[in-house]
């Protein structure tokens, strides 16, 4: 078995007995990707997202069939990049262009691009969380608060994020 390219050589090693499980072919990844995009469309295909906004695959009975992309267009939305992440992770990742951001596939969605924003962060303000370990003796306990020494910054600046996209939608 090659681990490169995932093909079956003809002739067994002698050092390999035979009852080894072998390694997953490119045909059960791509399997296994195909499900995870199944269950994930079925989710998105609910009347409703977990924070009650209507998906725009679904008709709203209180819109009388009006298009709810229209009510799309109008919610702000906040990214908040995780545990590493860049702004621009979420705007032009990995150089390859606009059209691959998550902001981008948003607006294909129907949201206005005015009302996305990125919660503004670098990658080295990361550094902040080890702070938290000055929270004595929270750190040391397990008791640390979101806006403590580690945590804090990024919830004041989501804060203040939110507060201006929530201004800015009206």
């Amino acid at each position: 078995f090659c681990f490169y390219c995932g093909e079956e050589s003809p002739k067994t090693s002698p050092n390999i007995p035979s009852t080894m499980p072998s390694r997953p072919d490119r045909k059960d990844f791509r399997a296994i990707a195909m499900l995870q995009l199944i269950v994930t469309l079925c989710c998105q295909f609910q009347t409703t997202s977990a924070f009650g906004f209507p998906t725009p695959f679904t008709k709203n009975k209180a819109t009388n069939g009006v298009n709810n992309s229209n009510l799309l267009s109008k919610i702000p939305i906040v990214i908040c990049p995780g545990f590493g992440n860049d702004q621009i992770d979420y705007l032009n990742p990995l150089d390859q262009g606009d059209e691959y951001g998550f902001v981008s596939a948003l607006v294909r969605r129907g949201f206005d691009s005015n009302l996305i924003q990125v919660l503004p962060l670098e990658r080295y303000e990361w550094v902040n969380v080890a702070r938290g370990l000055f929270d004595i003796p929270n750190f040391y306990t397990g008791n640390c608060r979101p806006d403590g020494l580690g945590y804090g910054w990024y919830v004041k600046r989501l804060r203040k994020t939110i507060e201006e996209a929530y201004e800015k939608a009206g």
